[in-house]
């Protein structure tokens, strides 16, 4: 996978899942949501629910990227505090929030993929050792499938939907990428880590607990499971 570094794994021998690989597009093929921060600094409707005095003192392109990988949770509407009653607001407030800016600002979208995107695309033509891709995301986004179709073969397929639902449908010989931690601990509950390889990007502060640890833990899981995991550098 190229650019994996600190691997561990749960024995000598490394799996192949290669017939598949499952690659989550936020934060690891692309980061909408970093130009999203830019582009709601002014926006009247943002500034009238969320506190975004912090962002607003962010005016360069590292120092709202440090604020990016350091921020606490995925969405980033969740990271700020909030001007009215959250008891007030609907249910799924915050992912349809996030989803209304991200569906309908055509900019968003312009910015380079990362560098994992190369590999993906690269697996995805020359598929002798990957012979099916998956791009994954919580919810459907048409821009998200239009960047998808747009930038890689035709052979890469979009699924979307809630992990745990989507999980069963994915074939055992599969390696997943995920930008969220979490979903490790999902497939542990679901009983369907072992025999997978998974890699998962280091540094997104999300990723941690409030006391810092990781809200997966590898070595627990590799005692009980037995599975291949990689880190991936987060940007």
């Amino acid at each position: 996978m190229g650019d994996t570094i600190n691997i561990y794994t749960s024995q000598y021998g490394a799996f192949v899942n290669a017939n598949c690989m499952f690659v989550e597009y936020h934060d690891i093929l692309k980061i909408p949501m970093f130009s999203l921060l830019f582009a709601i600094q002014n926006n009247k409707v943002a500034n009238n629910v969320f506190d975004l005095s912090e962002i607003k003192t962010y005016h360069t392109v590292p120092e709202m990227l440090e604020w990016y990988v350091n921020r606490t949770h995925r969405n980033i509407f969740e990271c700020f505090p909030l001007l009215v009653p959250k008891e007030t607001l609907p249910e799924n407030f915050f992912d349809d929030a996030l989803y209304n800016y991200l569906d309908n600002m055509d900019d968003l979208y312009n910015l380079p993929f990362l560098p994992f995107a190369e590999s993906v695309s690269s697996l995805s033509v020359h598929n002798t050792i990957v012979k099916n891709t998956i791009i994954y995301n919580e919810r459907y986004s048409p821009k998200i499938e239009a960047d998808i179709k747009n930038h890689f073969p035709p052979t890469v397929n979009f699924i979307w939907g809630d992990f745990r639902e989507v999980l069963p449908q994915i074939e055992e010989d599969t390696t997943f990428v995920f930008s969220d931690m979490n979903k490790l601990n999902i497939m542990a509950e679901m009983k369907k880590l072992n025999y997978r390889s998974v890699i998962v990007a280091q540094n997104y502060r999300y990723n941690l607990n409030d006391e810092g640890n990781p809200i997966a833990d590898a070595d627990v899981l590799l005692n009980r499971f037995e599975f291949n995991m990689a880190i991936l550098p987060a940007i």
